[in-house]
């Protein structure tokens, strides 16, 4: 019935046959060296988003001391501020006690 279709049995089988022999060469020698192409791709991505993560984290961090260094710094100005007035005033009080103590000595 095949043949007045114009099929012969023989050479569908050899079309099967190679068939099934092109696609295990090309399951060896395209397909499987593809797929590890792309696995390693995907490796190096997944590996330059965590080292990317990780510089971010450690940029966020050296931020926060940078800024902690800076609040420290304006503290440790502002207490100098302070005790610089302090000791003017001071100097200020005694100067004029000792004008006022001279004035009156006088």
């Amino acid at each position: 019935m095949l043949e007045t279709l114009g099929i012969h049995f023989p050479s569908l089988a050899i079309y099967l046959v190679n068939f099934v022999l092109v696609l295990v060469l090309l399951y060896l020698f395209a397909y499987k060296p593809i797929l590890k192409l792309m696995d390693e791709r995907a490796e190096r991505i997944r590996e330059s988003l965590e080292a990317a993560d990780l510089a971010r984290q450690e940029a966020a961090s050296s931020q926060e001391a940078i800024q902690e260094q800076i609040t420290e710094a304006r503290r440790e100005g502002q207490r100098i501020m302070d005790q610089t007035r302090e000791a003017a005033e001071r100097f200020r009080t005694e100067e004029m006690d000792k004008a006022r103590q001279e004035a009156e000595a006088f």
